[in-house]
């Protein structure tokens, strides 16, 4: 940081973007990004979520739709592009203005340490099968997303 003050989306906005993190881009008025794990993508979109609210409650209204999927994305001359990102772009516009929904492999991958609400099968556009989504409660506080009960 170069020492000003910027607005939270703008702060979350560069670790975002920061390289070293991940990789991605913008798609038309989306965000893609790719993160080492699964567990770092949610903790991000939480982050994020969470930051928002706090603008949204100055009076910007702003609610943002984030959708989390696990797998390879195919990495073509600095873009990502496959079959797993168009299934997260699908999953993004399942999602509710404020709501991160992932998929079943995500909840698989961060082991119930997240409290997991789940959205039942959908049919998403260009996927040939039915996908689990589950919707990540984000809501509580400043602490991080709460345990799953069970897990």
């Amino acid at each position: 940081m170069d020492g000003r003050r910027l607005p939270l989306p703008r702060v979350r906005a560069r670790r975002v973007r920061d390289p070293r993190r991940h990789r991605g881009g913008t798609q038309g008025d989306g965000f893609l990004a790719q993160f080492p794990s699964p567990a770092d993508a949610v903790q991000c979109a939480v982050d994020i979520q969470r930051d928002i609210r706090d603008v949204a409650a100055a009076g910007l209204g702003l609610r943002l739709r984030i959708g989390v999927h696990a797998g390879e994305a195919v990495h073509d001359d600095g873009d990502l592009i496959g079959r797993v990102v168009n299934l997260a772009a699908r999953v993004t516009g399942e999602a509710e203005p404020g709501e991160i929904l992932v998929t079943e492999p995500v909840d698989d991958y961060v082991g119930g340490r997240l409290h997991l609400e789940d959205r039942g099968l959908r049919d998403l556009r260009g996927v040939p099968q039915q996908r689990h989504l589950l919707a990540v409660d984000w809501s509580d506080s400043d602490q991080p997303a709460a345990p799953r009960p069970g897990r």
